[in-house]
């Protein structure tokens, strides 16, 4: 099992337009992967 806080430092942002474009394509990975979790919530 994963440690939760493993991750914490995996991406660095360069500034607030970088960090955006991160997490928007983390979400798009994530839903491609987990599209199932959505709908049960």
């Amino acid at each position: 099992m994963q440690n939760k806080y493993e991750h914490l430092n995996e991406n660095w942002f360069l500034d607030p337009d970088h960090s955006r474009q991160v997490i928007w394509q983390w979400q798009e990975d994530y839903i491609s992967i987990r599209p199932h979790s959505l709908s049960e919530n």
